[in-house]
Formats: structure tokens, sequence, C-alpha cells
């Protein structure tokens, strides 16, 4: 699927709903198979689900999607897997610490998915979401994750140095008949 910007994201959401005065949301849910693992653990798998909502009702339906589905909320359908496929390619927001539940909900309705996308959107856009702060927090944490990765690569090359140093002292031992 075609990468949406944030402004053509925006814009696809000002336009009407798929179905008016009903509101549909793809999400993911992990559920119970009967069966039972080797641990005694019970086995669950990911399925896709839909809520859906009606204007002006109390009540919300949640469960599996069908193809009717797909094809009644194409719009919910194709967030959903814009979402999806931008949190393989990121760091998913709801592991960001430093976001509330609203704000968690803010940037997924502006299509922000990922820390990276947190950290690209403009001074005037995260002003207009108030969302400054956490844009400020996103680029300081994708910073130390590129530092972290640098120290990583340093720790495994002394590893690396380490068991051939060991190696070679073996080897030395070998040698001298010990």
């Amino acid at each position: 699927m075609e990468e949406l910007g944030f402004e053509v994201f925006s814009n696809m959401l000002q336009n009407q709903r798929s179905d008016n005065n009903v509101f549909a949301k793809f999400h993911k849910k992990w559920v119970k198979t009967g069966n039972v693992k080797e641990n005694g653990m019970p086995e669950f798998i990911e399925k896709l689900y839909i809520e859906i909502k009606i204007k002006g009702n109390t009540d919300v339906v949640d469960r599996p999607v069908n193809e009717t589905d797909m094809m009644r909320f194409p719009r919910e359908y194709a967030f959903f897997k814009n979402k999806e496929e931008k949190a393989k390619e990121g760091t998913p927001l709801n592991q960001f610490a430093f976001l509330t539940v609203p704000e968690l909900d803010l940037c997924e309705t502006k299509g922000i998915f990922t820390v990276e996308d947190l950290s690209n959107i403009t001074k005037e856009q995260a002003q207009d979401m108030n969302l400054t702060t956490a844009k400020e927090l996103a680029i300081k944490f994708l910073q130390m994750a590129k530092d972290n990765k640098a120290i990583a690569k340093f720790e495994n090359e002394i590893k690396a140095l380490k068991a051939e140093n060991e190696k070679l002292r073996d080897e030395i031992k070998a040698l001298k008949g010990e």
C-alpha cells in the first residue's frame, strides 16, 4: 500500500465516511483458540475485528471482520492497513511512554502511528495538536536509540575481540605444552 502523507491522510479523513452516521474501526485482538500449549498455557491467535458504533446509539458492536465489512468501510480499512504498514517501519507510538491515551488517539486520527512520524511533523502541526513537548521527546528518543545502536555495535565488537583473545591464549598454552 502506498504510504499516505500527513496532508493526504488529513484530507482523506475530512471526506465523508463510508457509511453516514455509522463509525467503524478495524483493530486486532488476541483470541483464545481452545488449544493448550505444551507448557499448559492457553493458545491465542491474533484476529482482525471491527468495532461499529451508530450515531445516537450507545451500543457498540465488536466482532470478527468479514469480507462485507471491508467493502462497506473501505476508508476505515485503508486507514487500518496504513497504520499496520507504518507500525512495521518504525516504533509504534504505544511503545512511547511519554504519550497519554488522548494524545495517542489524537495522533492516530491525524495519521501519526510511529515515533518516527511524530518526530517528523512540523513545529506548526505539533503546536496545533498541543504535541510540541511530545515531538521534542520523540526526537530525543530516536537520537538515544541511534546512540544505543552504536553502543551495541561496539559491545559486540568487544565480545568478538575477547573471544578471539581467549582463543589465542588457548593456542599459546597448547604450543607451550601446558
